[in-house]
């Protein structure tokens, strides 16, 4: 193993060829890595996996990707009341035609059936060894009736905490799997703890009360579009119910409130809700999506102590066709592009609005104000902005400039999001010195960056099975179970800002570790979850997210229950051809199942599933942490290289106001008292404040 990156499959074995193997989910190859060289060995069925082989050159042109996969992740439940699998904590927001609350996963629909199986499995298993010792602590020992009660009992307590399963106790020194897999340990990685709680957004609609059909149709679009959407500062989407004449959502729990709730910022944490902001609306465009309601109410922090924003509400985006020009005047007025307001506009609306919003940041007051809606509308029209208030002395002349090229009332002058995501203002980053903790400027060690690197190698070697299952916790995890994985993604491996991780920006990120261009390669598409030549942001943090240290065992059991969708307690080709798509072939799924069918039934239970975490990852994982070590020939101790030159200091001074369209230095609304954009700011988050949100 000296010299080696141990890139092996979970159980440890190898395979029949020299040296340790690396298996691909969308590639029929296994590699070896051994110093700089790479060994590969192809399938017999040249159609296995994913498509074609990758030969030494790495062509993988003639490769079938899984397009659905990603939408896949979505499931939808007919004719299924979600609240028998969520429990209400604390409603956020109710209106007259439905709600938004926040909800835990109950304890008994953790991971489905299967998992309720096991748990019991497991705490009769308990009980037994325990047992014995009620003879010496009761008077006259146990009698047989009360040891079968307490049997009954520890079957029947749905609450009791599986954390006596953990890696360090007696009992999880046995894998639950049979077969080979019981000779080995349960991974440390895996955590039992009995406090873990799933929690989501859920959002109704109740079709009974909806007069216009447009609220319902709001709502399956934002589905329709959520299914499709894949980024950091994108909401993601869970599941959804139709259950009673109610169309119900599943979302991410953005727990930190939205913009209103931490206002006043100070221009750096400004700058990092813009960027963020910018980077998702890139994403967007890309993929032909325009949002068209980006306000204040709909950027929500990740978490109460987390920087990381997100945007949400889709029920007014529009998938576009190219060069459509859209006519539906909607939106919310504050932040209406005056090209909307015309009724014939692009996807440049979103701009406008992220100018206005950035010009609130930057100041607790709006740009466009008024008594009345047509009183705003008059003021975007006419198209000018001014920077009279105090708050605008402290801000920096680049800040400004930002703003005003923003908010250009002419579209075809207007830039698109990656432009203005390249504007001098975004060259630098500084800490925020009114509230450092605020600041994205996470500094990660040489120490952390090899434990992520290798845990992308050990990643790399999974089986097909495991690979997916990740995936599926990835989808489904936290802003903490994330974690600082989010700004990994943003800010050293997707330098494009485009939401995708190419192979070229894969490259770069680890140049600091000397691999060869071929084992670079092939890493890359073996981590290609879908096959679709880059990496989604769900695809890099299912090869990361084992950076974390530890992942809940209930976490694994609702990747199981994602993928036993019939809730038979198996994992069949049937539940992997309904999750695949029908572009995966039927070799494919087969192999998905033998690697992981102990039992040799064709079919994967939860024991056997959750044996994909066996004791073998650790030893990988020590050894490809070693590898990576070996491999680092460049220290990069921060994911911000923009910090080393912070503008720090004094800024330049600025004029009191800007005309947007060319008029006089100065010049500014008549009608315009003091603090009027202030109060109009106020109104607009006493609004917020309400919680209304349908």
């Amino acid at each position: 193993m000296e010299g080696e990156a141990a890139i092996l499959p979970p159980s440890g074995r190898k395979d029949s060829g020299s040296g340790e193997t690396l298996t691909t989910l969308n590639g029929s190859q296994r590699v070896s890595f051994r110093g700089s060289d790479i060994h590969k060995k192809e399938y017999s069925n040249s159609n296995h996996a994913n498509g074609a082989l990758i030969s030494d050159s790495s062509d993988r042109s003639s490769a079938t990707s899984l397009p659905s996969l990603h939408v896949q992740l979505m499931r939808t439940h007919k004719k299924r009341d979600p609240f028998q699998y969520y429990e209400i904590l604390q409603m956020l927001g109710d209106g007259s035609m439905g709600s938004v609350c926040k909800v835990k996963k109950r304890k008994s629909a953790l991971g489905g059936s299967a998992r309720k199986s096991f748990v019991r499995k497991q705490r009769r298993s308990i009980m037994k060894k325990i047992l014995p010792c009620l003879s010496f602590c009761l008077p006259g020992g146990a009698s047989e009736g009360t040891k079968r009660g307490a049997l009954v009992a520890a079957e029947d307590y749905d609450d009791a905490p599986l954390h006596t399963l953990d890696a360090n106790s007696e009992t999880s020194n046995t894998t639950v799997s049979s077969g080979d897999r019981s000779k080995n340990q349960h991974s440390s990685i895996v955590s039992y703890r009995g406090d873990f709680r799933v929690v989501y957004a859920l959002k109704s609609i109740i079709l009974d009360q909806v007069t216009n059909d447009t609220f319902v149709k709001e709502l399956r679009n934002e589905i329709d579009i959520l299914r499709t959407l894949d980024h950091p500062n994108i909401c993601k989407a869970i599941e959804t119910y139709e259950f009673k004449n109610q169309v119900y959502l599943v979302l991410e729990l953005c727990s930190g409130g939205d913009l209103y709730g931490r206002d006043p910022y100070d221009e750096v944490q400004a700058r990092h809700i813009v960027h963020s902001i910018l980077d998702a609306c890139t994403f967007l465009h890309r993929k032909n999506i325009t949002h068209r309601d980006l306000k204040y109410e709909n950027i929500m922090f990740a978490s109460p102590t987390s920087p990381n924003v997100k945007i949400i509400d889709f029920g007014l985006s529009k998938k576009y066709s190219q060069n459509e020009i859209l006519s539906q005047t909607v939106g919310t007025v504050y932040t209406m592009a005056p090209e909307v307001i015309k009724g014939k506009y692009g996807e440049l609306c979103d701009v406008w609005s992220i100018g206005v919003i950035a010009f609130m940041l930057l100041s607790s007051s709006v740009p466009y104000f008024g008594k009345s809606r047509l009183d705003v509308v008059k003021r975007i029209m006419d198209g000018r902005v001014s920077f009279k208030s105090r708050r605008w002395k402290d801000v920096s002349r680049q800040a400004k400039d930002f703003v005003t090229s923003l908010l250009v009332n002419d579209a075809n002058h207007r830039p698109s999001c990656s432009d203005a995501l390249i504007h001098e203002w975004f060259k630098g980053r500084k800490v925020s010195r009114a509230n450092p903790n605020f600041s994205p400027s996470q500094v990660v060690s040489s120490a952390v960056m090899d434990r992520v690197q290798a845990t992308i190698q050990t990643f790399a070697g999974y089986t097909k099975l495991k690979k997916l299952a990740l995936y599926v916790i990835a989808h489904k995890s936290s802003a903490d179970e994330i974690g600082f994985l989010q700004q990994l993604f943003r800010n050293r491996f997707d330098v494009e800002k485009d939401g995708v991780i190419s192979l070229d920006e894969f490259k770069e990120a680890l140049s600091v570790y000397s691999y060869t261009n071929d084992e670079l390669e092939a890493m890359f598409h073996a981590i290609d979850i879908d096959g679709g030549d880059s990496l989604a942001y769900s695809e890099f943090l299912a090869a990361t997210i084992e950076a974390h240290g530890s992942i809940e065992e209930g976490r694994i059991a609702e990747a199981f229950d994602r993928l036993d969708d019939d809730d038979t307690g198996y994992i069949t080709v049937s539940n992997l051809t309904d999750f695949l798509g029908k572009e995966a072939p039927k070799e494919f799924i087969n192999e998905i199942i033998e690697e992981a069918d102990v039992s040799k039934d064709h079919r994967i239970d939860y024991d056997e599933f959750l044996g994909l975490w066996d004791g073998s990852f650790d030893k990988v994982l020590a050894e490809c942490l070693k590898d990576v070590r070996e491999k680092r020939v460049v220290r990069c101790s921060t994911f911000f290289q923009a910090l080393e030159e912070g503008e720090d200091g004094a800024f330049l001074e600025e004029e009191d106001s800007v005309d947007i369209d060319g008029g006089n230095k100065g010049d500014s609304l008549e009608s315009a008292p003091p603090g009027a954009g202030k109060f109009f700011f106020e109104q607009e988050k006493e609004k917020s404040m309400r919680g209304i949100w349908i």
